[in-house]
Formats: structure tokens, C-alpha cells, sequence
């Protein structure tokens, strides 16, 4: 019993050691400030689904407000004025996207969401219940 006990302690040592270990992922296209494109998005909406003038009044309401600042494993968000913040990891990436793992400061909420980059100064993020996309354009 006390074999099978050190085994599993060394298994879990070598993990956690592994994972410390392991390089970061960054994303230099990522750093700067972004803003939504509410114009793109609406149009992207409407690829997918019939958008009712009621429903497009409700969406130029919605986007367009967010800016999200990128810093290192930092990120600000500004919607409409109301800040918050958190921090981030890169958990995958490849040539068009990377997945993000994040948590606000204030509020405590986890996230992953993905994030498809179409230019230098463009990047989609995959809005999961909305099974849309939202158009994110860099201002600096």
C-alpha cells in the first residue's frame, strides 16, 4: 500500500512539474486595444439568420461599445464605459485562431471562448450563445 502511495505521489510530482514547465503560449497579434465592429458583426448575423428591424435595434444597441485591451496574460474590457479586468491564458493556437481561458477580477467569471484572426487589425470571437460571431477591429 505505502508503494502504490509513493507511486502515485511521484506520478502527480512529475505532472505538476511538467505543467510548470511548460512554455507559455503567447499571442503577439493579440496586444493592443480592440474595438467592436458593429457594422461587421450585424452583417455577420445576418449570414446565419433572418434579423427583424426590431431585433437590429436591439443589436446596434449591443455591439459596437466593447474595447478590450490585451497586455501580456492581462486584459481590460470598457463596455460603455463599465470596466473590468482579468487575466488570460492561451490554452491553443494555430495560424488562424487561438483559444482563450480567461477570468474577470470583479466578477470571477471563468470563460473560454475562441478567437479567429482574419487580418492584423481584425479578429471574430466566437460567441457560443449566440452560435455567432462578433468583429473586433484593433484602434491601437
Amino acid at each position: 500500500m505505502a508503494i502504490a502511495a509513493l507511486a502515485a505521489s511521484c506520478v502527480l510530482i512529475v505532472a505538476a512539474v511538467v505543467l510548470l514547465n511548460r512554455p507559455r503560449l503567447t499571442e503577439p497579434r493579440l496586444d493592443g486595444t480592440w474595438q467592436s465592429d458593429r457594422e461587421a458583426t450585424i452583417t455577420e448575423w445576418r449570414k446565419i439568420r433572418t434579423v427583424n428591424a426590431t431585433q437590429e435595434v436591439a443589436l446596434k444597441k449591443l455591439f459596437g461599445k466593447m474595447k478590450v485591451t490585451w497586455i501580456d496574460d492581462t486584459f481590460t474590457t470598457d463596455w460603455d464605459g463599465e470596466l473590468d479586468s482579468g487575466t488570460y491564458q492561451i490554452i491553443r493556437k494555430d495560424d488562424e485562431f487561438i483559444v482563450v481561458k480567461s477570468r474577470l477580477a470583479q466578477s470571477g467569471k471563468k470563460q473560454v471562448f475562441k478567437i479567429r484572426f482574419t487580418d492584423d487589425n481584425t479578429y471574430w470571437v466566437f460567441l457560443d450563445q449566440a452560435w455567432s460571431w462578433e468583429c473586433f477591429r484593433r484602434v491601437k
